[in-house]
């Protein structure tokens, strides 16, 4: 992979563009959604190792040169990090039952990957595909859950109701309420009240 002149500039410049795709992804949509350093941290480390994988690999069987080292040690920060970020999406969704799919595809995907990529060795180009594969197909999952929990790109952060429940016999009729479009249904009315003290809105 990135081997180099010509036939190496489509990867070169695949890297390039993650190094400064995955920043943006990091702090326009996984800070203001989940709010977890380890994981908008996380994926700015990634955004860091791919910067590093786009200097050229060495040839099989070549000796390491300096560039290949560089290289090398952009596999194991893309690694690293990404192990951060997954564990800190994880931690920041972990009582939500909406991000089981993260937790059951997204997350073994990276371990699996990182598991072979140490076990075979990162030199060797078949592992090198099954780690880069692995630790960027849950990429788009992470992506999805977000849009579906609301977020639209727009910075915004979570509140909690600004104001105490009120008694019981205020609450309103309606069974359940629904916020914002794209936004989680409210709580239904219970024995504490309404609103509900976990009650979560999300403001501008």
């Amino acid at each position: 992979m990135a081997l180099g002149g010509a036939a190496g500039l489509p990867q070169t410049l695949a890297f390039l563009a993650l190094a400064a795709v995955y920043p943006v992804f990091a702090l326009r949509a996984v800070r203001p959604a989940l709010g977890n350093r380890a994981a908008w941290g996380g994926f700015i480390g990634v955004a860091v190792g791919d910067l590093l994988l786009a200097f050229p690999t060495d040839a099989p069987g070549a000796e390491l040169s300096s560039h290949g080292l560089v290289h090398l040690t952009g596999v194991l920060v893309v690694g690293a990090a990404t192990l951060v970020a997954a564990a800190g999406v994880t931690l920041a969704t972990w009582s939500d039952p909406s991000w089981r799919p993260w937790r059951i595809v997204g997350v073994p995907l990276v371990v699996v990957a990182t598991s072979i990529g140490l076990a075979a060795g990162f030199d060797q180009a078949w592992a090198k595909v099954v780690f880069v594969g692995g630790i960027t197909l849950p990429v788009p999952i992470l992506a999805v859950l977000l849009r579906r929990q609301g977020f639209n790109g727009v910075l915004r952060r979570p509140l909690v109701a600004d104001r105490p429940c009120r008694p019981a016999r205020a609450c309103p009729s309606l069974h359940t309420l629904r916020g914002p479009v794209g936004a989680s249904p409210i709580e239904p009315c219970g024995e504490l009240g309404w609103p509900p003290v976990s009650l979560r809105r999300r403001t501008p």
